[in-house]
């Protein structure tokens, strides 16, 4: 028997875990796209686990539930940093969540990833060298879809915008683009996040005789539009954009309330026929779930994860500041082409794809829900974010 007292024996560093948290709304208006994240989360992880780690240094996602509520969010990334000792996260599923994690981790210089779409994160007011944003720019995406679809379908334009950060920054993309090039915004209607009734919004907006509407929301708010859109017979008047579109929420809702509509998405998985990242990545994700294949928001989650651990193995430390230098220093493709984070605000320059949604009779399997109509270069590296105060 050991009768000695036991003694404090400090644990060898390369057997401390990389500790990376994770605060997403898996309950809420987003629960279904940040459960993609958290599966895609976890497939980064076990790769570089597999692969060995950093020198033996086994990596751990801490996954917390946002609830899809703000001030949850902030004291879940608070306890993640303090309670939890995390060495970065990456997280949030909403603009404004992801800039109060991104002055939050900012504040207690850790790094920090954003992994959803809108600007205001790695704005100038916001800007910070521990955040960086992994998921598009809102209005670099909207200037792209902009171009695409009052180049196709017509210069009177409505417009129905979520009233978010997200739905405003795509506004000034959509503005940008159409005053450069004499395009008539005839109606714009913005509506509450969460809402559930579209018809009043609608019912104003086809008595303009639009060419096209465009809209910007997400989860069940798109789910809750479309259905009146299409109750109302308005797809048969105008050409319906619906600027983020998600794999998720089409495959939950059926091909014929999506069918016609296009948008664009951060990731498509018949990107494999173009990058052969993306056919590694769709392998990959098949054998750890199963059949469906990945969507936008778990790439953006994939992605950011992957690029931060390979921080680590290019700089050999979690510390801030190698991660922020190793960051800095990557070009990389995960998953869906060349990307990198331009210097000035850590956003990640990224191809954007233009798609179109498929009928029932167009899909050749269940998941084939889009057509990719272009794959643009995205305009990240020449659009900027400017306060949607302007508007």
């Amino acid at each position: 028997m050991d009768l000695l007292p036991k003694q404090n024996v400090p644990i060898p560093k390369n057997m401390v875990p990389i500790k990376i948290g994770v605060p997403i709304p898996l309950t809420g208006v987003y629960g279904v796209e940040a459960a993609e994240q958290a599966r895609c989360i976890e497939l980064a992880v076990e790769e570089f686990n597999f692969n060995g780690g950093l020198a033996g240094r086994k990596a751990q996602a801490l996954i917390r539930d946002t609830q899809m509520n703000s001030e949850l969010a902030e004291k879940l990334t608070i306890e993640l940093i303090e309670k939890d000792k995390v060495d970065f996260v990456a997280g949030a599923l909403s603009a404004l969540e992801m800039i109060k994690m991104g002055q939050i981790c900012s504040e207690r210089k850790i790094v920090y990833s954003g992994l959803s779409v809108g600007d205001g994160v790695v704005a100038k007011k916001n800007r910070s060298r521990y955040v960086f944003h992994e998921g598009p720019a809102a209005f670099g995406t909207a200037e792209t879809m902009a171009r695409y679809a009052f180049c196709h379908y017509g210069f009177k334009v409505a417009l129905l915008i979520v009233n978010h950060p997200f739905g405003l920054d795509s506004l000034l993309g959509f503005y940008n683009v159409g005053n450069q090039i004499g395009v008539e915004f005839i109606q714009l209607e913005m509506h509450a996040f969460g809402e559930t009734n579209y018809r009043q919004h609608l019912e104003r907006i086809l008595k303009t005789e639009a060419d096209v509407l465009m809209t910007v929301n997400f989860g069940s708010d798109q789910y809750n539009m479309l259905k009146d859109i299409n109750e109302m017979g308005i797809k048969n008047k105008m050409q319906v954009v619906c600027t983020y579109l998600s794999i998720p929420q089409r495959l939950k809702a059926g091909s014929e309330m999506f069918e016609s509509i296009v948008g664009t998405s951060g990731y498509y998985w018949r990107l494999q026929e173009y990058f052969a990242s993306a056919k590694k990545f769709n392998q990959a994700f098949h054998t750890k779930y199963g059949e469906t294949p990945p969507a936008a928001h778990g790439t953006y989650a994939y992605c950011a994860v992957k690029a931060l651990l390979e921080a680590a193995l290019v700089s050999g430390a979690v510390d801030s500041e190698s991660l922020i230098w190793g960051l800095e220093s990557l070009r990389f493709d995960f998953a869906r082409g060349p990307q990198f984070y331009r210097h000035l605000n850590h956003q990640a320059v990224q191809p954007v794809i233009v798609v179109k949604c498929n009928s029932e009779s167009e899909m050749e399997n269940p998941y084939d829900v889009f057509k990719i109509l272009e794959i643009s270069e995205f305009t990240g590296a020449r659009a900027f974010h400017i306060s949607s105060d302007k508007i």
